[in-house]
């Protein structure tokens, strides 16, 4: 997972210039559970962003998961978690 995410990480030139591109991408995304503070790696889709502040690496998209058919959007910093190699694009 540590190449794939590298691999990931060097597109961040691209959606740092334009967000947008990530729109329709799938996804891995390392996430920490709060209760039991243990990570684990969820698949996803990004369906579209959801805001462009003027730092665009905090640019937050709404993302679908994999979870048993749950169609829920969640809105994610997700170029902060692929700077940090948290997020591998599939």
């Amino acid at each position: 997972m540590k190449q794939q995410a590298h691999s990931s990480q060097s597109l961040l030139e691209l959606y740092l210039e334009n967000p947008e591109q990530l729109v329709r991408h799938r996804f891995k995304h390392k996430i920490k559970q709060t209760k039991d503070d243990v990570a684990e790696w969820f698949d996803g889709t990004v369906k579209s962003v959801n805001k462009i502040p003027n730092d665009k690496l905090k640019t937050k998209y709404l993302v679908t998961y994999d979870l048993d058919g749950d169609e829920e959007m969640f809105s994610m910093p997700l170029l902060i978690d692929l700077q940090r190699g948290d997020l591998v694009l599939l």
